[in-house]
């Protein structure tokens, strides 16, 4: 019996990890020692851990330490902005407790703690929330009255800049992730073929029922993974040929 042919390039890095493992499995329910090709295993099994990690890290936000002082103040901006206009709610001045209560009201169309968002809802909200303010007159006027254009003004410098950096570092870590990807799972392709090339001929040196029992679970698999089909473009965005 021979194993058949598995299309790895049609497979998308997660179905490969999938497929590489479930061929782990496989080949370490039967003992790769006694298979004749133990020093193959291990350096599939080694290629894939690794494989696995690098894809792993392609999937999770890339954090840097300006990241994540950027959102510290963008953060202390807002909380500073919002007691103020809580303040000035209270102010002697009934067209500053006016202008206030419209600012307010305002913010509190995005809720309650804005702070407490996610990155990307926070970013979102704060951009929309500045636009509101400069495209409606009276809340502009508000604003210049309460004293705070220029806070607000710190607060969207400071929002397009966490944006930038998030963008930019994202897409920098990302491209070099999916590199170092691209090369793993092309060493995982060679360390696969190895390791059945090995296993075919120690079947042949060494015939036991265990090969072919091995190889159909294993052409089960192949079979699979081979009619997978990708249903859109967007399904095919991890697939290196």
């Amino acid at each position: 019996m021979t194993i058949n042919t598995i299309h790895f390039e049609q497979l998308r890095n997660s179905e490969h990890i999938q497929f590489s493992k479930a061929v782990k499995h496989v080949f370490g329910e039967h003992s790769p020692e006694t298979l004749h090709v133990q020093n193959q295993y291990d350096a599939f099994s080694a290629g894939i851990e690794k494989m696995e990690t690098a894809f792993v890290s392609t999937q999770g936000n890339v954090l840097t330490k300006a990241l994540i002082t950027e959102d510290e103040k963008r953060d202390s901006y807002l909380i500073g902005i919002i007691k103020v206009v809580n303040g000035y709610t209270k102010h002697f001045s009934d067209e500053k407790v006016k202008a206030a209560e419209r600012i307010k009201a305002h913010i509190a169309k995005y809720g309650k703690r804005i702070d407490t968002y996610n990155y990307n809802a926070e970013t979102a909200s704060i951009t929309d929330l500045i636009d509101g303010i400069e495209t409606d007159v009276e809340l502009s006027k508000a604003v210049a009255l309460s004293g705070i254009a220029d806070w607000f003004a710190e607060l969207k410098a400071s929002n397009t800049e966490f944006n930038r950096l998030y963008e930019s570092r994202a897409e920098d870590e990302a491209t070099k992730t999916k590199l170092v990807l691209r090369e793993l799972r092309d060493d995982s392709v060679k360390q696969y073929k190895e390791l059945i090339k090995y296993f075919e001929a120690a079947s042949i040196m060494f015939p036991s029922d265990v090969y072919d029992t091995l190889t159909n679970k294993l052409n089960e698999f192949i079979d699979k993974y081979n009619n997978l089909r990708r249903k859109s473009k967007s399904d095919e965005e991890d697939v290196i040929s």
